[in-house]
């Protein structure tokens, strides 16, 4: 009932509608409204009721109800009743139903409201109505044609009435419908209208209220930027509009007398759209005319009314150079010449200054210069007259530029950001290239090699340069690319517009003042690769000769630089004559000289490109012209030179000019002359013309042709060509090689670079002769060759003298006499002596007892096995007999020697056990296997030891004390000489040992057992480090709690004897030394504490040392080791004195020998220094031995009574040696060893004169003449450190008179014992330290030296007296009454005869000789070499090159020279080549001081040091062939001596690791990876690098580079069985190498601040990568994924994950990695800020610089996709700036720094787009691009109102700073592309709310 009333209630009313009158139908309608407002809800306005009868008033078909509907509808909207939209609502409905007269009033509604709505709130209407489906004025605009009428009026009305109250939110309201229409225009003729319409009307308003228009200007030229330009009809329209704002601007800037400023923004930003829109059109191959006409009204308005128009001048003629010199249409030039005048005559008549806007080093408006010539090509008139007119003026205002390098500065970066965008490009590139910035970095620099980074651009002082070679470079690279079939002809046409750019740029920079050369060669290259532009470069060059002539330029330089182009322009047929047309008035005769000259030349180089020219050539290269003697020198100089150049290049031409080449050479002037004849060796090279021949001819013409060096060098240049048919034309040959052999020795006054030239010439032409015809021709020229290399001082000439001597090398190799056995040598009659030595002591006639001569018998007595023993055919009765034969010896030898508690005596016995046991071992074994055990063969060692060792220990067990304590040194001595299959043994003999040891009641059970343990525990296996730790803590403690002086000595020689093979043979991080809980800082720990206990242990002993032992605790070995050695009877006995003398010498003397010994095990734990300041503290402690340390006075009054001091002095004397061998190995001491020699010989002499023989007396004695025996063998063994004859001679005569003289028998057994050590007996001496095999062959005979260098035994100056000692040793042992004296010489004698017998058998456990696989050396057999041998006279130099035949030092180099000659000799001479090699690595030039006075002051340096390297080189080459040379190695590559080596010998070392794995032992290789795997993981662990100075840094670098490129080499060239073998060590080296790699710079500031690092840096990651690429694929990618994965799934080191993905990225480009291994580096990459990875940026966008289409299309998708949910967008957006940048064919012009990356974005997108392969992804790319400009503006508002974000939208808050930058960016990105979008696409991105 309820609802039936209402409805009728609106139905009466309804019914009232239809009346008759107007009047009546508008009071029914008012009727309706009424009602509506006083309606309850239910019938109100929003109730169903209510909407119908308001739907009805506005849809009746009557004119009155609906116009009164209409008004009532406003009413109530303004008094509230209705809210807007729901109004809007209805008239929109209303609209598009209702009949053609009533759309007015529709219409007129729409706007009232649209214009009340927004003077309440003009924020809210324009952000509401933004889209098509909300803004009331697109809705009429679609819905209605009829309504487009009114819509204008309404428009018009909304901007009046609105009155301009707020500009943004007024524009933001017509944006929509101004952009929408302008889209539609196309759509049909109605939308064009109203399009034309709306626009003019806008302008018409604008023009109207000029200072409140210029917000519409502004609207309206923003919104032209997006107006659709696809055909031609929208350009016109386009153009009209265009033209309608220019007009509106003139009229604005008419009226206007205020806001002049914004009203210049206005047309500034209408120029720049102008520009933009010209260069679009050009793209599209559009005509420009329409446009140009327009720009230049603009122009010319603006430079009459706007007074600031020309900030942007440098941005117009940016502009104007670019579009002249890509239009071909004529009227389209002519427009842009005259417009160019414009500008240039508006400026001139206001007197500004030139290129005030940029600052540049050379005026902007040159960048027309090309252009401007490019069009005078043009065949029109007016054309060429309007471009000569601008050329006048481009000179004009070269002519007033001061052309002078200006300071760097900068220019404002709004305005660099501002304006047409290729000018911002060419803008940015100039002002970079004159101000020198370090980041003028582009695409250019990075497109030649992928294992380029910008070392070349960073190491220059010019980068700017640096970047014209690399253009030049990518320039011919595009050039050989751009013939492809393949390349599309929309690329083709943009690459020509590219390459104009290029010319107009590098045209320009022609005038720079330091940037002029460089660019003149790319001036060349590109009229080489582009012959069409040619005719324009010639022009260019034409304009600067021209202008140089008339103003004068102050380089020269320059202006040849421009000449040297014109020859390169003849490469096109059309510039040919152009050439020849202007080089003809220079030719002329009139002409300058100078002109002439240079004419002559351009005309010979233009030929070298045309023969067209030839006939031109030719004729002025008359023979008659040349003769002329009116001619200039300089012209004739430039002639001879073309003859010359004619000759070279082209022979068959030089031919048709030999006429002209007699002519130079019958000319007067030396220059002429030796052009003519290096002309004719050119044609005698391409023999087309027959020396010998000529030479008849030329022979004549030449008077003394060598006494001018110019013609001598040519002379020999042509002489060469006379080897070919030397031998046809003896005579003539000849005379040709005497002129060269004497050209060889030309000297001038001065030693001038023109004789140094001429000689060189002449030495290489000898080398042209065979060697025999040489010999043969030129008499008495045998071994000149070789004084000739010797006696130059220039490293020039010798080097290439070096080429001659090789070829006599080969030569005399080759024709060596074939001899049937080379002669050996005499063999040394020492060594006869020694082989009959045996037999004078056990002959039948003098039969000696074993225990009369025990130690003698130990060494010599050898036990003949039975017969037929080792055919299992012997007896079981022979074999016991012959093993029982060894029992018995045992028993009486050890009866026999009397150690008489003497520790000395002890280590002499131990010594003389080692070939005993050597032989029992062997009988035992050869009895086992002959018994039939053959199936246990393996064991068979271990059970002969077993054995011997269990006799032994029964025997010792119950023997008396005099006999155990030498079978406890037998036992010692077992355990040494047993092989490593036997070392089961040894832990047994250990145990009994150390139970003797704990046996303090039986002292000669402690002291023996202390001696044997430490050498016993040398000999455990690898995996008994417990067992070794053990022993060593018991030898500290027994010493520590015993109150026996020997015993604790004994302790002290036993710990240094176990320390020797302390550090032995370490693996790095090996499972073994995991498994056994050892490292090598825990032995190393353990050393420090065992050598802090033995100075504690001497320090209580002899408190007289501690003053000497304190400086050791600075030593960082000893610091934080607590020594607390158990001891606790020390203190009350500390500084006491024993009653027994004889324990407490040998108490402090064994610990001095202790601690003496360490140094071996101190110098393998990388500790030099301490090894040189014990060294130090034992030279100290010797009377007189200390004088060279300033210790003289002090020995004077030496008290050779006090216990303490002569204790020092024995346990000094004994050590030594061994300290000093360590020292002079690693070359820490190399001065003082002669001093050392000689005061060991006043010592000997002063205390042989003491009166009294006291025990004191006899043990100085013993020790210093056996010291000083091993001594001087140790220095003269390794024949690095020569001794005069006359110190050798004295030494031995004052220890012969020790047993010559009446002395005790300890006495003469010390003096004979020394002796024979001095000839390398070595008695005394146990180290494991590798020592050299004794050679009693002489050498080769030597010239005549005061010196001795190598074994005594081995050396001629030694042979004699030599010979003698060992004849009176050998006297008294067949002779003398005397028993002890005879057992004493030939215990001596004996000493030196095994010494000699381990040349060819080791007794040790190991030999110490490094050899092949082969199982032994391929020695080089013994060679005899004539004395005149080239060979043999360079070998003689370098036996003594102290002094040389004109009586001084040999210089360095010459050394140099000589090895490098002998490394090319197939045989050498059987010298001690290892000798020879140390003694040159100490060898010092002492000549540089007086022949070097004019090189640098480190020059004697730099030769030794090459010196140093020339020795590694050489014994590298040899060491196959020679076991002294790999010795020499050996010693080179063990870790300690190689530590200690300067960085450049280990950079040579390392690399020839390849040879290493040719000559070294599989065992040996292991141990040198093992070592260099230490070595650098040190750096690793140390992080060494970081702590270094720069310079050590740098050296660092240069190390690791010689590694990358050894471990390239292994891994390329290893033979295949090997390469399984070192193949994890190789890999394992290579990983570690890799983290070794130098951090990536993060940018390019810290790159410019590690300049000077960056070279090396570069060149490690070169070799890194090179190595990487021959590694294993599988292995490469697992350390390359492996990192990466960790690095995001731990978050690692960023440095690590840096050097991943900069590998992978340079791996890429060298094809051994894909693309999909580098990507999955991108989400790592675009996570990071771009200020920490710029450079990982640069180098993944340079790896994708050349990938296939779809691997770019899939990185720039995927970029784009993670800009949108990265935290750093700002990251992903210059990275893909860089893709687009670096696929842009505009490449070469980008600057690769942040800021630039990202304001080229609109540039670079819209030019890959271009390539309509990328139109297949633009919508997607688009539609990314958007949601980034959504996510980016969310972020930025809900930041500024502080709400929450989402975490897949987190943003870091630090792009913040470019948040706004970034959406300008994006926003003008997206409008490059709007000609690619759709309808909607396109309109979303126009009304995008940029924050």
């Amino acid at each position: 009932m309820g609802d039936s009333s209402s409805s009728a209630s609106y139905a009466s009313l309804m019914e009232r509608l239809d009346a008759p009158q107007p009047a009546m139908q508008r009071f029914a309608v008012m009727a309706v409204f009424e009602k509506l407002k006083s309606a309850p809800p239910h019938l109100g306005l929003k109730s169903r009721e209510g909407e119908d009868a308001l739907s009805r008033c506005l849809q009746s078909s009557l004119a009155a109800v609906t116009d009164q509907g209409v008004r009532e509808l406003c009413s109530l909207v303004e008094e509230g009743h209705i809210e807007p939209p729901q109004a809007f609502q209805h008239l929109h409905a209303a609209l598009d139903a209702a009949p053609p007269h009533s759309v007015q009033t529709f219409v007129k509604a729409i706007g009232f409201l649209s214009r009340f709505l927004y003077k309440q709130d003009s924020a809210h209407i324009s952000t509401t109505f933004s889209s098509p489906d909300q803004h009331p004025f697109l809705k009429v605009f679609v819905s209605r044609v009829e309504a487009h009428t009114e819509l204008l009026q309404q428009v018009i009305l909304f901007v009046a009435e609105v009155n301009f109250m707020n500009y943004i939110d007024l524009a933001q309201f017509l944006r929509p419908l101004l952009t929408y229409t302008m889209m539609r225009i196309s759509v049909s003729t109605a939308y064009t209208c109203f399009s034309q319409r709306l626009h003019s009307l806008l302008v018409s308003l604008s023009c109207t209220h000029p200072s409140q228009g210029l917000w519409i200007f502004r609207i309206l030229v923003e919104c032209i930027k997006f107006y659709p330009q696809r055909t031609a009809e929208e350009i016109g329209i386009t153009i009209g509009f265009a033209e309608e704002l220019v007009t509106a601007f003139e009229i604005s800037l008419t009226k206007l007398t205020q806001k002049l400023e914004q009203a210049s923004i206005c047309g500034t930003e209408l120029s720049i759209y102008l520009m933009e829109f010209c260069s679009d059109l050009i793209e599209r191959n559009f005509s420009i005319s329409s446009a140009l006409v327009l720009f230049k009204r603009l122009v010319l308005i603006r430079m009459d009314k706007d007074q600031d128009w020309f900030h942007c001048f440098d941005n117009m003629v940016v502009f104007l150079a670019h579009m002249l010199v890509i239009v071909e249409y004529e009227h389209e030039q002519l427009l842009l010449l005259k417009l160019s005048i414009i500008f240039f005559e508006w400026k001139r008549e206001r007197g500004l200054p030139v290129s005030q806007s940029i600052a540049l080093d050379f005026p902007v408006e040159m960048l027309l210069l090309f252009p401007v010539v490019h069009a005078m090509s043009s065949p029109s008139k007016n054309i060429k007259k309007t471009a000569l007119s601008l050329l006048l003026i481009l000179e004009g205002i070269l002519e007033r530029v001061q052309l002078v390098p200006s300071s760097a500065t900068t220019i404002s970066e709004s305005r660099l950001y501002s304006g047409h965008r290729l000018g911002i490009v060419v803008h940015r590139l100039l002002q970079n290239i004159c101000s020198q910035d370090p980041g003028l970095i582009t695409w250019s620099h990075r497109s030649d090699s992928a294992h380029v980074w910008v070392s070349d651009l960073l190491g220059s002082s010019n980068k700017s340069k640096v970047w014209l070679e690399y253009l030049q470079k990518a320039l011919i690279k595009n050039g050989e690319g751009s013939q492809s079939n393949l390349v599309s002809q929309p690329y083709k046409r943009l690459r020509k517009g590219i390459i104009l750019l290029l010319s107009m740029i590098v045209s320009a920079l022609v005038v720079h003042p330091t940037l002029g050369s460089s660019a003149t060669e790319v001036l060349a290259v590109i009229g080489r690769s582009e012959p069409s532009l040619s005719v324009s470069f010639l022009l260019v060059v034409l304009f600067y000769l021209n202008f140089f002539r008339k103003y004068g330029y102050k380089s020269q330089q320059l202006v040849l630089d421009i000449l040297r182009v014109v020859p390169a322009l003849a490469c096109h047929s059309a510039t040919t004559p152009l050439i020849i047309q202007t080089l003809q008035p220079m030719l002329h005769e009139d002409a300058r000289r100078e002109l002439r000259a240079t004419a002559v030349r351009l005309l010979c180089r233009t030929w070298e490109f045309t023969n067209r020219v030839f006939v031109h050539l030719q004729k002025l290269l008359h023979p008659k012209v040349l003769s002329a003697s009116a001619l200039e020198m300089d012209l004739l100089i430039s002639m001879a030179a073309c003859v010359r150049d004619v000759c070279k290049k082209d022979a068959d031409s030089g031919v048709d000019i030999i006429l002209s080449v007699q002519a130079c050479i019958e000319s007067k002037i030396p220059t002429v002359q030796a052009l003519g004849l290096e002309s004719l060796a050119h044609l005698c090279e391409s023999d087309v013309v027959d020396f010998y021949t000529a030479w008849v001819v030329v022979s004549k013409q030449l008077q003394d042709p060598i006494s001018d060096p110019v013609i001598a060098n040519s002379l020999c240049i042509l002489l060469r060509w006379g080897a070919m048919d030397a031998e046809a034309y003896p005579e003539a040959s000849k005379q040709v090689l005497e002129l060269i052999w004497e050209a060889t020795s030309l000297r001038g006054t001065e030693d001038s670079d023109l004789w140094v030239k001429a000689r060189i010439s002449a030495i290489q032409a000898l080398t042209y002769y065979e060697v025999g015809y040489i010999k043969q021709t030129i008499s008495l020229f045998s071994g000149k060759q070789v004084d000739l290399l010797i006696s130059e001082h220039c490293p020039e000439v010798q080097q290439v003298t070096e080429a001659l001597v090789i070829n006599f090398l080969a030569y005399e190799h080759r024709t060596r006499r074939r001899l049937r056995k080379t002669e050996r040598i005499g063999m040394n009659k020492v060594e006869k002596l020694m082989d009959a030595l045996p037999g004078v002591l056990f002959s039948s006639e003098r039969k000696h007892a074993v225990a009369d001569i025990p130690g003698a018998t130990l060494l010599s007595l050898t036990f003949s096995p039975p017969p037929k023993a080792t055919s299992k055919k012997v007896s079981s009765k022979d074999l016991r007999e012959w093993l029982a034969k060894h029992e018995n010896a045992l028993l009486e030898i050890a009866g026999g020697i009397q150690l008489s508690r003497n520790i000395c005596v002890a280590l002499l016995s131990l010594q003389s056990w080692l070939p005993f046991m050597h032989r029992w071992l062997r009988a035992k074994m050869t009895a086992f296997e002959v018994e039939g055990m053959s199936d246990v063969g393996e064991q068979i060692p271990t059970m002969a030891g077993d054995s011997v060792f269990k006799d032994i220990r029964k025997i010792a067990e119950e023997a008396v004390p005099r006999t155990a304590e030498n079978l406890v040194l037998a036992l010692g001595a077992l355990c040494m000489i047993l092989p490593s299959s036997a070392h089961s043994v040894t832990p047994a003999a250990t145990r009994f040992l150390l139970d003797w040891l704990h046996q303090d009641a039986h002292e000669y059970k402690q002291w023996s057992s202390a001696i044997s343990l430490g050498l016993v525990s040398t000999c455990l296996h690898s995996t008994d480090w417990k067992h070794k730790h053990g022993i060593i803590d018991t030898l500290l403690k027994v010493a520590g709690r015993s109150n026996r002086p020997l015993v604790i000595g004994a302790c002290g020689v036993g710990l240094g004897f176990a320390l020797q093979s302390l550090l032995k043979g370490d693996p790095i991080n090996s499972d073994t030394s995991k498994e056994l809980g050892t490292s090598k800082q825990e032995k190393t720990a353990l050393l420090g504490h065992v050598v802090k206990s033995l100075i504690q242990l001497l320090c209580w002993m002899c408190p007289s040392a501690t003053e000497s032992l304190q400086n050791l605790y600075q030593f960082e070995l000893l610091n934080g080791v607590d020594c607390n050695i158990g001891y606790s009877k020390l203190p009350e006995h500390a500084g006491k004195h024993w009653e027994n003398i004889e324990e407490n010498i040998w108490g402090i003397a064994g610990l001095v020998i202790g601690l003496g010994t360490s140094v071996v095990a101190i110098q393998k734990s990388g500790s030099p220094a301490m090894v040189v300041e014990i060294t130090n503290i034992l030279i100290s402690w010797i009377p007189f031995v200390n004088s060279w340390q300033g210790k003289h006075s002090h020995s004077e009054y030496f008290a050779y009574d006090d216990i303490s001091a002569v204790s020092l002095a024995v346990g000094s004397s004994l050590a030594l040696s061994t300290a000093v061998n360590i020292c002079h190995k690693l070359e820490l001491m190399d001065e003082g060893l002669d001093s050392l020699v000689n005061g060991f010989r006043i010592l000997i002499s002063k205390v042989a004169c003491q009166k009294e023989h006291s025990y004191l007396y006899q043990n100085l004695l013993l020790a210093s003449c056996i010291g000083s025996g091993n001594l001087l063998s140790c220095i003269l063994n390794e024949s690095a450190h020569p001794i005069k004859v006359e110190d050798v001679k004295k030494l031995l005569e004052t220890i012969r008179r020790t047993y010559t003289d009446p002395n005790p028998p300890l006495v003469h057994f010390g003096g004979m014992i020394g002796i024979v050590n001095c000839m390398g007996a070595g008695a005394g001496l146990i180290t494991l330290s590798s020592q050299r095999a004794l050679d009693f062959q002489l050498t080769a005979k030597q010239k005549e030296t005061s010196y001795v260098r190598g074994p005594m035994l081995s050396n001629p100056l030694c042979e004699q007296f030599s010979q003698s000692l060992i004849n009176e040793i050998l006297g008294v042992v067949k002779g003398s009454n005397d028993v002890q004296l005879q057992s004493s010489a030939a215990w001596a004698l004996s000493f030196l005869r095994n010494a000699f017998l381990s040349r060819d058998q080791s007794p040790g456990q190991e030999t110490n000789v490094v050899h092949n696989d082969s199982g032994g050396y391929s020695s080089m057999p013994s060679q005899t070499f004539p004395e005149d041998s080239t060979v043999w006279r360079l070998c003689s130099l370098l036996l003594d090159p102290r002094t040389s035949e004109k009586g001084s030092p040999v210089r360095a180099i010459t050394i140099v020279s000589v090895l490098r000659c002998l490394e090319k000799a197939p045989l050498l001479p059987s010298l001690d080549w290892g000798g020879l090699m140390r003694g040159f690595m100490r060898y010092k030039d002492h000549s540089s001081q007086n022949q070097l006075l004019l090189v640098s002051n480190n020059q004697a340096v730099i030769h030794t040091s090459s010196l140093r390297e020339a020795c590694v080189h050489f014994s590298f080459v040899h060491a196959e062939r020679i076991p002294s040379l790999l010795n020499f190695l050996d010693d080179l590559c063990e870790l300690s001596r190689f530590n200690m080596l300067e960085n450049s010998l280990q950079s040579v070392l390392l690399l020839h690791m390849v040879d290493m794995t040719r000559i070294f032992s599989r065992s040996r290789m292991e141990k040198f990876f093992t070592d260099i795997l230490d070595f650098i993981s040190r750096w690793l662990i140390l992080e060494i690098p970081k702590h270094d100075t720069e310079q050590e840094t740098e050296s660092n670098s240069y190390l690791k580079i010689a590694f990358w490129k050894s471990l390239c080499k292994c891994l390329t060239e290893i033979l295949s069985p090997l390469s399984e073998i070192y193949l994890p060590d190789i890999l394992n080296c290579t990983e570690i190498l890799f983290q070794l790699l130098p951090p990536v710079p993060s940018n390019l500031s810290e790159m410019c601040q590690t300049g000077s690092k960056i070279y090396s840096s570069e060149q490690e990651w070169s070799q890194a990568l090179k190595c990487l690429t021959n590694a294993p694929k599988e292995w490469l990618l697992d350390i390359l994924q492996v990192k990466v994965k960790d690095s995001e799934e731990k978050e690692k080191s960023s440095a690590a994950v840096s050097k991943v993905i900069m590998a992978s990225a340079r791996l890429v480009v060298s094809n051994h990695i894909t693309y999909s291994e580098l990507g999955k580096a991108r989400s790592y990459l675009l996570n990071k800020k771009s200020s920490d990875i710029w450079s990982l940026l640069l180098e993944v966008a340079m790896a994708l610089q050349h990938a296939t289409f779809d691997v770019k299309r899939q990185w720039l998708l995927d970029t784009i996709e993670t800009s949108c949910i990265t935290k750093y967008p700002s990251t992903a957006l210059r990275f893909l700036g860089l893709l687009t940048g670096s696929w842009s064919p505009y490449a070469a012009c980008l600057i690769l720094d942040p800021m630039s990356v990202l304001q080229d974005l609109p540039f670079t997108f819209s030019s890959i787009f271009l390539d309509i392969s990328w139109s297949s992804v633009l919508g997607l790319v688009v539609q990314k691009l958007l949601s980034l400009i959504d996510r980016i503006c969310n972020w930025q508002i809900s930041l500024q109102k502080g709400e929450c974000i989402d975490s897949i939208d987190y943003i870091d808050r630090d792009e913040k700073k470019v948040c706004s930058f970034l959406l300008h960016i994006l926003h003008q990105t997206c409008i490059s592309l709007k000609d690619h979008m759709s309808s909607d696409v396109h309109f979303k991105l126009v009304n995008t709310n940029i924050v």
